[in-house]
This record gives structure tokens, C-alpha cells and sequence, in this order.
């Protein structure tokens, strides 16, 4: 009887084929562009009305007060609605002036002003699958 010695030499390895995944055109829901939209202009003027809210509760009296608190609430809220760093100081600015400026609190200001800027800004409408053609 003769003994066979194994075969040690390496097997033969399989072929990789490398393969390109291209995604198709998927388009959102009707329902998921119209829940973006919606969160889109209502978290401005979302903010913008907690502002009024803020003005509303504000006395020029404690200006030294209010002032500073006005300006980091201004500057946390551009920052959360990702606008660039030099406009969130002019906001933050412009809110800590809005507190403490007597007799306007029964305007609502800064979310009117919240409102329009989000519908009429020029990218309001761009990337968005309703207002492109099929």
C-alpha cells in the first residue's frame, strides 16, 4: 500500500468582479417633501416667535440684563438654524437691541421677519423635487 502525500500547493482563488453601484433617480414622497417644507419654514419662525416671547417678558429698565441674555439667545438660535458666523453675531446683536428697545412687544417682529426671509430667500426652492420638472 502506498501513501499519497496531500497536495499542498494553493488553491486556485476565485475571480472578484468589482462592480459600480449607480443609484437611480429615487424621488422623495410627496408627503416627505411637504413635511421638509413645512419644517423648514416653521422652525424659523418657530424661533422667531419664542424671541417675541422673550421681548415680551423684557423691560428697558434691566437693560444690563436682558442685553447680554437677548444677544446669546440670538446668537445659540442663528447657530442652531445654521447660518454662517458673521451673521450670527449681527443677529445676536440685533435680538439683544430688539429686548431692550421699549414698545415693541405687541409687534411680532421677529417671526414675521423670520417668516419672509425663509420663503423669499433664493435657495428656498432649489433641490426641491415638487418644483422640479419630471
Amino acid at each position: 500500500m502506498k501513501l499519497r502525500k496531500p497536495d499542498l500547493s494553493p488553491e486556485p482563488q476565485p475571480e472578484v468582479l468589482e462592480v459600480e453601484v449607480e443609484r437611480l433617480g429615487v424621488r422623495p414622497s410627496r408627503v416627505d417633501v411637504i413635511k421638509r417644507r413645512a419644517i423648514n419654514l416653521l422652525m424659523p419662525v418657530g424661533l422667531g416667535a419664542l424671541v417675541d416671547l422673550g421681548d415680551l417678558v423684557t423691560s428697558p429698565i434691566l437693560a444690563p440684563i436682558f442685553l447680554p441674555l437677548g444677544m446669546l439667545v440670538g446668537y445659540l438660535f442663528a447657530k442652531w438654524l445654521d447660518v454662517p458666523p458673521t451673521w450670527r453675531f449681527c443677529i445676536a446683536a440685533m435680538v439683544g437691541v430688539y429686548w431692550i428697545v421699549p414698545f415693541t412687544s405687541p409687534v411680532p417682529l421677529a417671526a414675521v421677519t423670520a417668516g419672509f426671509v425663509t420663503i423669499f430667500r433664493p435657495s428656498a426652492m432649489t433641490g426641491d423635487p415638487l418644483s422640479e420638472p419630471r
